[in-house]
């Protein structure tokens, strides 16, 4: 509980997995009322009595506790932290003392407050709830990365590979295919596909067509010089 003041009671709720989105309110020296809209749209509040100063802090994917919180009677001012724990702006006036910080359990968002509401105070209690879908984290310091696989080729594999950029590209061969996309959003790509390409002649292929017409070219020689010895040998007619 943050602050220790007595008064009327208020208690706001979100929806059954449903979780705050925004927090607003006004404050002088310390916070005089609060309100919680929910991610389905619902609003409560605000409880207490009307400020000066106007406040508002949000995170669309929700809230996961606060840091550096300042109360006496009244709460006077807090931190709210992000879904991944990230601190957001402060509210509020700095005043009173400073409480420990407080945390939602793993996966759980602030869904509701509590407290109660004096002449010039306010105390508010924040709860936790586990929301009903998996929350994405819109944090600026968070980066999502995902991976697809298409089978689309005819002969073997297609993969593809996309990073925090959100690019993604895909390859269709007769052969293989490898793409992969980083943060950056450059992308590479090697392709290969099969008979397109001659493979080179072995050099043994050649070695044996060499020795091939040397052997035709010694069997001419031969025949040919045969062929004169047999003339010469033939007895002259009378």
């Amino acid at each position: 509980m943050l602050g220790g003041a007595s008064g009327t009671a208020y208690s706001y709720t979100c929806p059954s997995g449903s979780y705050a989105k925004q927090f607003s309110g006004t404050y002088n020296k310390w916070m005089k009322n609060i309100g919680m809209t929910c991610s389905d749209g619902t609003s409560f509040g605000p409880a207490g009595v009307v400020g000066v100063n106007p406040w508002s802090t949000s995170s669309p994917s929700g809230f996961s506790g606060y840091t550096n919180a300042r109360t006496g009677n009244s709460v006077d001012g807090f931190t709210l932290l992000s879904d991944i724990g990230t601190a957001l702006n402060p509210v509020g006036g700095t005043g009173g003392g400073a409480v420990p910080d407080w945390r939602c359990p793993d996966g759980a968002r602030i869904s509701g407050i509590s407290g109660n509401v004096g002449q010039y105070d306010l105390t508010t209690r924040f709860t936790c709830g586990q929301p009903s879908t998996k929350v994405m984290p819109t944090d600026t310091k968070y980066s999502d990365n995902s991976s697809t696989a298409v089978n689309t080729s005819s002969g073997t594999s297609s993969n593809t590979l996309s990073g925090s950029s959100g690019n993604t590209s895909s390859n269709t061969s007769s052969g293989s295919s490898n793409t992969s996309s980083g943060s950056s959003g450059n992308t590479s790509s090697n392709t290969s596909s099969s008979g397109t390409a001659p493979k080179p002649i072995s050099v043994w292929v050649w070695v044996g067509l060499a020795v091939f017409i040397l052997l035709i070219i010694i069997a001419i020689i031969v025949a040919v010089v045969l062929s004169s010895g047999k003339k010469t040998n033939e007895p002259e007619s009378s």
